[in-house]
């Protein structure tokens, strides 16, 4: 399967699980990521949207294993957003 369909297919089954509401924001690096979030001022439903713009072309890699050792797999996209380069994410 081509990286690009199968980002549409984790992307379409996880757009549900938000609109579902059982999706959890839990930010990693907690100080660094929660410096972050309060000096632009963005809360968990902020996020949430940034994640509902997301599209397969933005997929660079996955799934592939949690760098942590958290159990599961993870898509890594590169998503500009707010006038700032693309970073590295992980969902």
């Amino acid at each position: 399967m081509s990286k690009s369909i199968g980002a549409q297919i984790f992307l379409s089954r996880f757009f549900r699980l938000i609109e579902a509401g059982r999706v959890v924001f839990q930010p990693r690096n907690a100080p660094k990521t929660r410096q972050f979030l309060l000096e632009r001022d963005l809360g968990t439903d902020d996020v949430l949207e940034v994640l509902r713009e997301l599209n397969a072309e933005e997929c660079v890699s996955g799934p592939e294993s949690d760098r942590d050792g958290t159990p599961g797999n993870v898509m890594i996209f590169h998503h500009r957003w707010g006038g700032n380069l693309p970073r590295r994410g992980k969902v």
